[in-house]
């Protein structure tokens, strides 16, 4: 099985949201210098900066772990088998909710760059620069995986649910188009009238 567990695992929030979510969590790094040990005068403590980083770091894995089930849920429709395409239930994604998660991320990972970029200017943080660098890189990463993978899905997604409009095939340029090595398809579609039992497969 192509990380059909992960796949199945994955259950995208509404975009209402992850708007919420990453503007919260932008606003905390802008501010996480606001709240100033007085002792230290103008610089955060080594106290504050675990604090941020333990928080940072609960949502860079939450971000990982939910790239890792999108990618997961990605390759099984490009390359699972029909019993794993099934249990996908694919019917149940929206594709237009999905365009709708991965315009939100898109904004969310601008502001996050925004919101590391005014942590960078402030002197609180001048000590531990390379902390906040580190931070800002994996930060970015993760958020990034994450709106690439609600993305390709919501492009991907569209080709394999049910159209109101018949479907025909050509299975003579479906075999040519099936030997080209860019052309992804799931290992089992070798000829055109695997590629027609497939998408027909899936429309029920």
């Amino acid at each position: 099985m192509i990380g059909l567990s992960a796949a199945l695992a994955f259950t995208p929030p509404k975009a209402p949201t992850v708007d919420k979510f990453m503007e919260s969590f932008s606003r905390k790094i802008e501010r996480s210098f606001g709240e100033l040990d007085r002792a230290q005068e103008d610089s955060l403590t080594k106290k504050q900066v675990r604090e941020i980083t333990r928080m940072v770091y609960q949502r860079i894995d939450l971000a990982a772990t939910k790239a890792e089930e999108g990618n997961a849920y990605l390759q099984v429709l490009l390359h699972g088998s029909a019993e794993e395409m099934l249990e996908l239930r694919i019917e149940e994604t929206k594709p237009e909710d999905l365009r709708e998660i991965a315009e939100k991320l898109d904004i969310g990972v601008k502001r996050l760059k925004y919101a590391f970029f005014i942590a960078s200017t402030s002197p609180a943080w001048r000590p531990h620069m390379a902390t906040l660098k580190h931070l800002e890189s994996k930060t970015l990463k993760a958020f990034g995986d994450y709106h690439s993978a609600v993305k390709g899905l919501a492009d991907t997604l569209p080709h394999f649910l049910e159209s109101n409009c018949p479907v025909d095939f050509d299975l003579e340029k479906i075999d040519n188009a099936l030997s080209e090595p860019m052309v992804e398809h799931p290992s089992w579609v070798n000829t055109g009238e695997d590629f027609a039992k497939w998408i027909k497969g899936m429309k029920g």
